[in-house]
């Protein structure tokens, strides 16, 4: 009743990864920087493995990314995990949502926040 028609296009945050993947391919990578590279898998795992080495092959010694995977759907982060080699920590077959960690993400009085406009 609450719901306005549609939202669950980003509401999921598969359906969401999709909608802005779509973006960065119609308006350019350049206008979604502040979004990083998210894979929606299991159909995307060949996107993020080939991207994982590439960024294994880009990084300085000793330097590691860091992956985040989250369930497609949920809320309050339950399901929610830090991983630095998809390639193993995820389970072929998964599904799930994954991005390159933010480091230094943009806080709000020293909190990490969503929104979706």
């Amino acid at each position: 009743v609450n719901h306005f028609p549609g939202a669950y296009l980003l509401g999921r945050k598969d359906n969401c990864a999709r909608v802005c993947n779509k973006f960065r391919r119609i308006f350019g990578s350049e206008n979604f920087e502040y979004f990083p590279k998210t894979f929606v898998c299991p159909g995307d795992r060949a996107e993020l493995l080939a991207d994982e080495a590439e960024c294994k092959g880009k990084a300085k010694k000793g330097e590691v990314s860091t992956w985040i995977v989250k369930p497609p759907a949920g809320c309050k982060g339950i399901g929610i995990r830090l991983v630095t080699d998809p390639s193993t920590q995820i389970k072929e077959g998964a599904t799930v949502v994954v991005s390159r960690y933010i480091d230094k993400p943009c806080l709000i009085n020293k909190t990490k926040f969503d929104l979706r406009l």
